[in-house]
């Protein structure tokens, strides 16, 4: 019967190591920040449209771009700069 004690004693001996190894691995967390850089060309788009007035609607992602409309006698100029 000392030799049945003997072996439990050691059986839950080496769960309980087992346990104290193995939860803190369980239940730990890791929290951590990371800092993501993207480098990227957003090549510039500028497109002319017109409303059903006749009117120039302007497109664009180039913040340098301009667009002037100048009537003449007999014809209308349309003037885009796009930088």
């Amino acid at each position: 019967m000392r030799r049945n004690g003997q072996t439990f004693r050691t059986v839950a001996l080496v769960l309980l190591a087992i346990l104290f190894v193995v939860s803190p691995l369980v239940a730990s967390r890791v929290v951590a920040s990371e800092t993501l850089t993207i480098h990227a060309f957003v090549p510039e788009r500028t497109s002319i449209s017109f409303s059903p007035t006749g009117e120039p609607i302007l497109s664009s992602n180039a913040p340098g771009t301009l667009v002037s409309v100048l009537p003449t006698a007999d014809a209308t100029l349309l003037s885009v700069t796009a930088r």
